[in-house]
């Protein structure tokens, strides 16, 4: 008498099954990459290569900077629509710095959609920006690269926006 083997054999199925699932797996992958893309840190005004090759000098220069002089931004938080911006610059002996040529950029953390660049001239003691529009609320930053001489420093701060 013979016997007839009528189990069945799924590990075929569960192959193709993991190589189904690996291949939409991927496609999911790069969708979610091309839908959200990495933004760049412009924290240097500067393309990454160029920071990258020069991040020692840049370094440096921020430390003889920082023995140098001070940056201050005199605003503590922001509201949705028109804002002034404040900032101070001095010396060692608390002297103003009027003579600095500083770029200002305004962004959000998360996006790069809302950046806005300046460049303030100084008046009334305080270099100053009028009518900064922040159209939302939450975190934005305030990036600065400012040159005195020889010297350039890199400053970030961190501001709510409320309403």
């Amino acid at each position: 008498m013979e016997r007839k083997n009528n189990k069945k054999s799924y590990w075929p199925h569960f192959i193709i099954a993991s190589f189904i699932f690996i291949v939409v797996a991927g496609i999911l992958t790069i969708k979610v990459a091309l839908d959200n893309p990495v933004e760049m840190d412009n924290f240097y005004f500067e393309k990454y290569q160029t920071v990258d090759r020069d991040i020692n000098d840049i370094i440096l220069m921020q430390r003889e900077f920082d023995k140098n002089y001070k940056f201050e931004i005199e605003n503590r938080n922001l509201i949705v629509g028109k804002n002034l911006l404040k900032f101070k610059i001095t010396d060692v002996n608390n002297s103003d710095i009027k003579n600095a040529l500083v770029k200002i950029l305004v962004t959000r953390p998360d996006t790069s959609k809302f950046d806005k660049k300046f460049e303030p001239k100084y008046r009334d003691g305080f270099y100053q920006i009028d009518n900064v529009e922040i159209p939302k609320i939450g975190r934005w930053l305030i990036q600065s690269k400012i040159k005195i001489n020889k010297l350039t420093g890199f400053f970030k701060r961190e501001i709510n926006a409320t309403k």
